[in-house]
């Protein structure tokens, strides 16, 4: 069935390009088109048959519902073959038909060899048909595994048109996305208190729809494991590893990520009142998570003090609506540049501030928001990360005790319609989604081993119900029915539940760090 729609696609996208060919005015060229290829993995999740397994006796499937059965998986004569683990297995000929077999109750990977006369094997292995952990099996050709898990598949490698009219590539794997499409933003820590709701929000963690995956969550702590999120309310203080497994559609494991969960008490830091400058575009130009934030700290042992040149009252910081990394870095308007360049020094001296102990940067919506490709997400991280790096450079050369929270960005609202309601047809919300995440993803690689130089990560992007808590109206479902429907109303911005949800982010961060 694979190869099948492998080929059908080749087909569809041969027709397209000889339409385009038909009203080219110069010939097309084509310098060569790659066939697809069988993956290493002979195993199809698709043909397996709970409840059964392989008499090796016989060749026949009988029941038992402590087994689950391959199907008929094709095999070269006199060749070995390597299981990760199998119970019963069978070989049979070109018409299918038994040959011998063997049990093996095997709990860990084992080689066979086909008999001369073999084109079929089946196997079957102690593993219910719904069980997850049945994903990551696999059947090779030779005799070792694979070090990591590949799927069961065909690829079109490449396919490449007219070097000088068309420049056409195509990478396909038709049972697999491309990597970075399945990366799972999390970041390396997760910070929490004591009886206070963290949250991981499956969504905000893929580019993809949410609906096109299972997750599957390991965590020995007090947590629930729910649609849409994994629900953190800790009992007592600990660090423990959290793992999210994430399956596509056919429970082929694409993805593993590892995070730790750490958990401070509600009276850490008691009497401590650090000040705090944070970066940002138009989320910290509103004052609303640093609103939030002061309120939670009006409650706590400990106290946080806010300075900056924008804000009103206590609540103070360098937001500024609409603007960049770049901005911030290099722009003259910027209040950190002095002649052409950054100088946090001299910015602390102007505005009369004399210590910081976190500086927070909450930047990235607009670096990145009108990129319509991978490679121009690329570009912007690229060059980010080395401004970024010079602007913490010159926060460090004023006080190298300073802390750093790289605040990851937020996903955008969940549906289409708050970004229809915001740029009419100007952008997709799927399109803006792959760029924050391909730019968190590009943050988390960059950052996640910087801790022991004071730089961290902060996981504001995990904890926000983008379903739920953005911006919302209430508007006729059509002309011509007045029934009222909720429809998303802003495409990035989060309704005060949803910055209230980073500032408890934030809040557990400074509790812990």
């Amino acid at each position: 069935m694979v190869r099948q729609l492998s080929i059908w696609i080749l087909i569809i996208i041969i027709l397209s390009l000889t339409s385009i060919i038909a009203v080219s005015k110069e010939p097309i060229k084509f310098d060569e088109i790659y066939q697809y290829e069988q993956t290493k993995n002979l195993f199809d999740l698709n043909e397996v048959v709970p409840r059964k397994y392989v008499n090796w006796v016989t060749g026949q499937l009988d029941d038992n519902d402590m087994y689950s059965a391959s199907g008929h998986i094709p095999v070269a004569a006199t060749q070995k073959y390597t299981l990760s683990r199998c119970n019963h297995y069978a070989w049979y000929n070109s018409e299918k038909k038994f040959i011998s077999g063997k049990r093996l109750d095997s709990l860990v990977h084992v080689t066979i060899t086909a008999p001369p006369d073999a084109s079929y094997l089946r196997i079957s292995v102690t593993l219910s048909y719904k069980n997850t952990s049945m994903a990551n099996y696999m059947v090779v050709s030779g005799s070792r595994l694979p070090k990591t898990y590949i799927p069961f598949g065909a690829s079109i490698k490449w396919l490449r048109v007219g070097k000088d009219n068309l420049d056409f590539e195509l990478q396909s794997n038709i049972s697999d996305k491309s990597k970075w499409y399945r990366e799972l933003t999390l970041p390396p820590n997760i910070y929490a208190v004591v009886g206070k709701e963290m949250n991981i929000y499956f969504y905000n963690l893929i580019s993809d729809r949410l609906n096109n995956y299972y997750f599957d969550v390991n965590y020995d702590g007090a947590a629930k494991q729910q649609d849409e999120r994994v629900n953190i309310i800790p009992v007592n203080t600990t660090r423990k590893d959290l793992i999210i497994n994430l399956y596509d559609t056919y429970l082929n494991l694409t993805k593993s990520a590892r995070t730790s969960i750490v958990v401070a008490s509600t009276d850490a830091k008691s009497g401590q009142n650090p000040k705090c400058l944070f970066i940002g575009d138009s989320m910290t130009e509103s004052g609303v998570y640093t609103e939030g934030l002061l309120k939670l700290f009006n409650d706590d042992a400990m106290k946080i003090t806010l300075i900056g040149t924008n804000g009103t009252g206590v609540n103070r910081h360098e937001g500024k609506s609409g603007r960049t990394v770049n901005w911030f870095y290099g722009d003259a308007a910027s209040p950190f540049v002095f002649n052409g360049r950054f100088n946090f020094s001299q910015y602390m001296t102007k505005n009369g501030f004399d210590g910081v102990d976190y500086v927070f940067f909450q930047l990235g919506t607009n670096d990145v928001f009108e990129c319509s490709k991978n490679s121009e997400v690329d570009k912007v991280a690229k060059t980010n990360l080395l401004k970024l790096n010079s602007m913490i450079t010159s926060i460090k050369a004023f006080s190298s005790d300073a802390k750093i929270g790289i605040m990851l960005a937020i996903p955008p609202s969940t549906h289409q319609d708050a970004f229809g309601n915001d740029y009419g047809t100007g952008q997709t919300q799927w399109r803006y989604k792959r760029n924050i995440h391909r730019y968190n993803k590009t943050l988390i690689d960059a950052f996640k081993s910087k801790e022991k130089n004071g730089i961290h990560l902060v996981s504001t992007n995990v904890n926000i119900d983008t379903e739920r808590n953005m911006l919302t109206e209430d508007v006729p479902a059509n002309s011509r029915n007045p029934m009222k429907v909720i429809r998303q109303s802003n495409s990035v911005h989060p309704a005060r539940e949803g910055y209230y949800q980073i500032s408890d982010t934030i809040y557990y961060f400074l509790k812990n760090i």
